[in-house]
């Protein structure tokens, strides 16, 4: 909702082209095959754990580029960070970029097409923002740039079977 309210009134759209979602590891290219193998992995990794619950409190912004939900009390989505990224360091070194910031969940708002002299009109509309939830992480998504957007290509719950939503 937030996300349309930034396209009517400031024509931003980049962050509509994936679902909302906390980003675990940066975007790698691989074939399909290569990505149902890391997804079947990654289930392995998680077929024990339990969902883990995080809380969104207000909004939040990295420099002039990025304005996002910020996420707290996260300590079970850092552990599933930390069992994903050691999962594909063990396994698949090559999804993984050699420099990373430090890992700061959020939900992005606006982000590639937030131009530098946007930044303060827009921020100053959502500083202001009351926005509190309690959610849970039942599942991993791999996703997938299809040219246009990002979609989810498979599933990967905790506990449970794999599950694939590409066509």
């Amino acid at each position: 909702m937030m996300k349309e309210r930034l396209l009517e009134t400031h024509g931003l759209k980049a962050a509509l082209r994936s679902p909302a979602h906390i980003t675990l590891v940066p975007p790698f290219t691989c074939t399909d095959a290569q990505a149902d193998e890391v997804c079947d992995t990654l289930w392995k990794a998680m077929r024990n754990e339990s969902s883990a619950r995080f809380s969104i409190d207000g909004t939040d912004h990295f420099d002039n580029r990025v304005i996002h939900l910020k996420v707290t009390e996260f300590e079970g989505i850092k552990k599933i960070h930390g069992i994903v990224n050691e999962t594909l360091k063990t396994h698949y070194a090559w999804t993984l970029r050699k420099e990373e910031p430090p890992f700061t969940p959020h939900i992005t708002l606006a982000n590639r097409d937030l131009k530098p002299e946007q930044f303060i009109a827009v921020w100053a509309e959502l500083r202001g923002i009351t926005y509190k939830r309690r959610c849970s992480v039942p599942a991993l998504h791999m996703l997938r740039h299809d040219g246009k957007r990002w979609r989810v290509y498979k599933e990967v719950p905790m506990g449970g079977a794999i599950a694939s939503s590409a066509s």
